[in-house]
């Protein structure tokens, strides 16, 4: 999901940290941080590169399975896209409560999409060539799926301390492997990831 973020603007000149969801209207730097989290987690889903193991991406009901996994997410996240810019067209000026209560509903079908999906896939029997990324597949699922389970709470509460502190342990670097080359290969829908 590389390019899903676009810059974070923490109220620094030069600064870019606003995702492309959000406009590019001045946002205090939690309410910034709020609006990224909804799409770092769609970055944490599945990692960008395509050097996680891989060959020839064998099984077909493998294959078949990330694929509708990846739809899924993709509309999940197309979802999370939308709703978040549709909030910043009806919230003029937000508080920082304000903005995280009025995520909690999107975060949360996100996050709910998102478990389903890993859930789905945790526990899948892999081709040989693909058992090192499913291994890391199975071992990183559970942790990500706290970590969005977790953002619920302090979000419906408008706690952006709380909010803070769960986002700051996403990492979609760590969070999820990257999709080898050759599974996106006979998984088309994972090339947008």
């Amino acid at each position: 999901m590389h390019g899903v973020l676009r810059g974070l603007s923490d109220g620094r000149a030069g600064s870019r940290i606003v995702p492309a969801m959000v406009s590019r209207t001045t946002l205090h730097r939690p309410a910034a941080v709020l609006a990224a989290a909804a799409l770092a987690l769609g970055a944490a889903g599945c990692g960008g590169g395509s050097d996680d193991g891989g060959g020839s991406g064998g099984d077909d009901a493998y294959a078949s399975t990330w694929n509708e996994v990846c739809t899924s997410l993709s509309n999940a996240q197309t979802k999370l896209q939308t709703d978040g810019a549709a909030l910043q067209k009806t919230l003029t000026s937000p508080s920082q409560a304000e903005l995280a209560k009025a995520f909690a509903t999107p975060v949360s079908a996100f996050a709910d999409s998102m478990a389903a999906a890993l859930d789905r896939v945790k526990g899948l029997e892999a081709p040989s060539d693909l058992q090192a990324f499913q291994t890391k597949v199975s071992d990183s699922a559970p942790a990500t799926i706290k970590v969005l389970r977790d953002l619920r709470t302090p979000l419906s509460k408008g706690d952006v301390a709380a909010t803070q502190q769960v986002i700051g342990r996403i990492d979609p670097k760590n969070v999820f492997p990257a999709i080898p080359a050759d599974l996106k290969k006979q998984a088309a829908a994972c090339n947008v990831f």
